[in-house]
């Protein structure tokens, strides 16, 4: 249970870093909310980042000018790294702001799915990168995607037992991975899906969360193990198999994972 008094604090402290915003409605529910799920990265909830964003999605306009003003330059170092045009940036910079603060269909703005685990600007920089991403291929025609289930590189179509094992275990492989990518961090499925997705170097996600290369490829290495981690644990208990079974599973679960990674990420906004 969230203690009242860390979010009176928190609360305040949100307030005193947008001392020009009126308190936006439903933002202490929001702020305990965070609080209580324990934050993002080390545990921490942004609240004055959760302030702007739940001010943005009300639709106060100094809040949408702080927006402006704050948050959206921010993103031109990484949409650079896609295209230096420009003409480019400004076409991401306007395609975010409509994506982001504006509703649709009677939808409340995207802004308000932000729950505070992690940088306002970190978080809108993974959206401008995925929409840069798909204007830049606007047009193109684009090579047919490799699903889960097609055999390119896959280790399994040259180890006769671990084509067996896919075959026997494929509803249970499956499920064990959907369940693994629901319980990563929406950090770890962010990396996921810029890094092997969207196909972005590690330099480019470096850009996107603003730190350097070596954290970057840290940060895509350890999300790739827990969503390895997670799915063979989930098999263990869940599969009565022999040491020697189970030693092969884990070995077709390693051959599985990037395979599988557009299929569960590649169709989820960030």
């Amino acid at each position: 249970m969230t203690d009242v008094g860390d979010v009176a604090r928190a609360a305040a402290a949100a307030r005193q870093a947008w001392p020009a915003l009126a308190e936006p409605p439903g933002f202490a529910a929001r702020l305990a909310e965070a609080l209580a799920g324990g934050g993002g990265a080390g545990g921490r909830v942004h609240a004055d980042d959760l302030y702007l964003a739940c001010a943005c999605a009300g639709g106060d306009p100094a809040a949408l000018a702080a927006f402006d003003r704050a948050v959206l330059p921010q993103i031109s170092g990484a949409v650079r790294r896609i295209d230096p045009s420009p003409d480019f940036a400004d076409e991401v910079r306007q395609a975010v702001r409509a994506r982001l603060l504006v509703g649709d269909a009677g939808e409340p703005p995207r802004i308000a799915g932000y729950a505070g685990r992690g940088p306002l600007v970190a978080w809108v920089r993974v959206a401008a990168v995925r929409l840069a991403l798909a204007l830049r291929d606007r047009g193109r025609r684009e090579a047919p995607a490799a699903h889960a289930g097609d055999d390119v590189g896959d280790l399994a179509a040259l180890d006769p037992e671990l084509a067996l094992l896919k075959a026997r275990y494929a509803g249970e492989l499956e499920e064990a991975l959907r369940r693994a990518g629901q319980a990563l961090t929406e950090r770890e499925r962010a990396l996921l899906r810029l890094a092997f997705v969207d196909g972005l170097t590690v330099d480019q996600v470096g850009d996107v969360y603003g730190v350097h290369r070596a954290t970057a490829a840290r940060w895509i290495a350890r999300a790739r193990e827990r969503l390895f981690e997670l799915t063979r644990d989930d098999l263990r208990a869940r599969l009565a198999l022999s040491p020697t079974e189970f030693d092969s599973v884990v070995r077709l679960v390693r051959s599985q994972v990037e395979l599988t990674l557009t299929r569960f990420f590649g169709a989820t906004d960030p």
